[in-house]
């Protein structure tokens, strides 16, 4: 039976969709987190236990909460130094032609994002390139979508990348050198191809001829003690992750004792943590709280969950797995996606490690296709609209599609292959 308090969450998550999208009522800004902020409140407010509910799933989700606040607090800390600007300098230095520019910032930020998670990556990477653009004379656009493309296909390769990543890697035990290897051959075919098309895309804008030197100039900086430090705490991080593919130790445990150890003993932890963007974190937690809700709502329990229960590991319903997948992450967004995959899948026929790493390509290279598709997206869009420059949902849509779809080539090999070897 249908009720008022079923029906909700689906309200208010189709109207938080709308508010991404357009981004305003009026003359009245919405922030993303904003809209996922006041829509869990609704839900705490005016659902029975909603208050217990919500106090349950955000510290069943303390590991995501960790992995985030641990990795702002390192890149923060590398921004804050000038080490972010100093890194995208020496790239963009490398590039004598437009399609080298396309290429670097593509292996760049997108290796960037794999390793320091691409939300982090996103905060500061439109800053860099609107800044370069102005400084050399080209169009501000096709760099800031190019990166943005850079930090989903790129942040696949590792469970470090992005939150859908790390939560599918948690829930389905897949180690930090296991996903590695699954995603590696699927992150290449998708980086090839947003080169191709991106390149196509933009003939005009990346055809041309570059400086040989770029006049990046960057601000002074007045924390650059802290560079050292900070990427010695992300080598320990890398490393602890590494060691977690053959311990059995929560990855998030790793990030909680480095990055605390690392405001332990820096002088300069409060600035850190004043500059950290709490409104991502904010935006996670909202996102939980309304997605918990429509996947406890009677419409998705009495209908969607018994067909996913019912479904057995064979290449049909694979295809069918990563169909449904990248078009649900249109919908819903990626992590929410991944939220659900990660409460339904335990237990099934499916919960298995192709169809888990799939789950995290699939829900990954969707956020690709549109705006709404991943948080670092609508960060990216967000920082470059602060900074004047307004990029419309059908702008990235155009470009982003078409590459999404072609990413999908490299799970289908993956996925198959498997599957027939498997059997």
């Amino acid at each position: 039976m249908v009720t008022f308090t079923s029906i909700l969450p689906w309200i208010l998550l189709f109207l938080v969709i709308l508010a991404v999208i357009f981004r305003r009522i009026g003359k009245l800004e919405i922030p993303a987190w904003t809209a996922f902020l006041i829509a869990a409140i609704v839900i705490v407010l005016v659902q029975p236990e909603g208050f217990n509910q919500a106090v349950f799933v955000l510290g069943s989700q303390a590991d995501v909460f960790i992995f985030l606040f641990g990795m702002f607090v390192i890149v923060t800390a590398l921004e804050m130094s000038g080490a972010l600007q100093k890194g995208a300098k020496l790239l963009l230095n490398k590039a004598k032609t437009g399609r080298a520019m396309l290429l670097w910032i593509l292996l760049g930020f997108g290796l960037a994002a794999a390793v320091l998670v691409n939300d982090t990556v996103a905060i500061i990477a439109p800053i860099l390139l609107i800044t370069f653009s102005k400084q050399v004379g080209c169009e501000s656009k096709p760099l800031v979508i190019t990166v943005a493309l850079s930090l989903t296909f790129g942040s696949a390769l590792l469970p470090t990348g992005n939150p859908q990543n790390f939560i599918l890697a948690q829930a389905g035990n897949i180690g930090f050198l296991n996903f590695f290897l699954w995603a590696l051959g699927p992150t290449i075919i998708s980086l090839v191809g947003c080169y191709l098309l991106t390149r196509l895309f933009y003939r005009k804008d990346f055809s041309k001829q570059l400086y040989t030197e770029i006049p990046f100039i960057l601000d002074k900086h007045e924390y650059e003690k802290l560079t050292i430090p900070a990427l010695v705490s992300l080598g320990l991080i890398l490393v602890g992750m590494i060691i977690t593919t053959f311990v059995n130790f929560p990855m998030a445990y790793i990030i909680l004792i480095v990055s605390g150890l690392f405001l332990f003993i820096r002088n300069e932890r409060r600035e850190i943590l004043a500059r950290l963007d709490w409104g991502v974190l904010l935006f996670f937690g909202g996102m939980f709280i309304v997605i918990d809700a429509v996947t406890n709502s009677s419409i998705f329990q009495d209908s969607l969950l018994p067909i996913i229960t019912g479904l057995q590991a064979d290449i049909p319903t694979f295809c069918l797995f990563v169909v449904v997948l990248f078009g649900a992450s249109q919908i819903f967004s990626n992590v929410p996606v991944a939220i659900i995959v990660a409460n339904i899948l335990p237990g099934t026929p499916l919960d298995q490690p192709i169809f888990w790493i799939t789950a995290a390509l699939t829900t990954t290279f969707a956020g690709a296709t549109t705006v709404l598709g991943a948080a670092s997206n609508i960060i990216v869009l967000e920082t470059s609209n602060k900074r004047g420059l307004n990029i419309s949902w059908w702008e990235f849509t155009r470009v982003g599609f078409p590459i999404s779809i072609i990413s999908l080539i490299g799970i289908f090999v993956l996925g198959i292959s498997y599957l027939t070897i498997a059997t």
